[in-house]
């Protein structure tokens, strides 16, 4: 007997590893400021900020040679009205991509939430909000990871944010 597409189980889903994005927003508008006050400028927000999607993707970074990667941790700035205990706190983002970042797909202002080798043994390290340091000890530690088990690549779990705008009908 043929079960109906009802009947059958489904596999549980695995739970996108997303960042809050009131944070996220919160972790660039503070870059932003930072980056406008070493040029002696004042940071002006957008008049018509776009709405944002939140988009998650795998990038395979090979390490062999430079990985083209510059981060860094922003600080937390209570610009985000908001009693969600997740939406408070800085992130670590990319500020920077070349060569093997460039190539698996990173750009300025992607955020890395997890890193991970394809070995046997498979490795796998959650670093969703976590700092500069710890991120940094679980990219050397994947690297490493993945040259003792003869591997040029990790995988990188990002999110990014994807600006839209709503177009005004006449």
């Amino acid at each position: 007997s043929s079960e109906s597409a009802e009947e059958r189980p489904t596999p549980p889903r695995e739970e996108a590893n997303l960042v809050n994005q009131a944070r996220f927003l919160n972790s660039i508008e503070t870059l932003n400021k930072e980056i406008a006050k070493a040029q002696g400028t004042t940071y002006q927000p957008p008049e018509n900020p776009p709405v944002y999607v939140l988009g998650r993707f795998e990038a395979p970074l090979r390490i062999d040679g430079a990985p083209g990667l510059d981060l860094t941790e922003t600080e937390y700035e209570d610009t985000v009205e908001t009693d969600d205990e997740s939406s408070k706190g800085g992130l670590v983002l990319v500020t920077g991509v070349t060569g093997n970042a460039a190539n698996a797909g990173l750009q300025p202002l992607d955020t890395i939430v997890g890193v991970s080798c394809k070995t046997d043994p498979p490795f796998a390290v959650d670093i969703n909000s976590e700092s500069l340091q710890n991120t940094a000890i679980a990219l050397q530690t994947a690297v490493a990871h993945s040259l003792s088990h003869n591997s040029n690549e990790i995988f990188l779990d990002v999110n990014r944010l994807i600006a839209g705008y709503y177009e005004e009908k006449e």
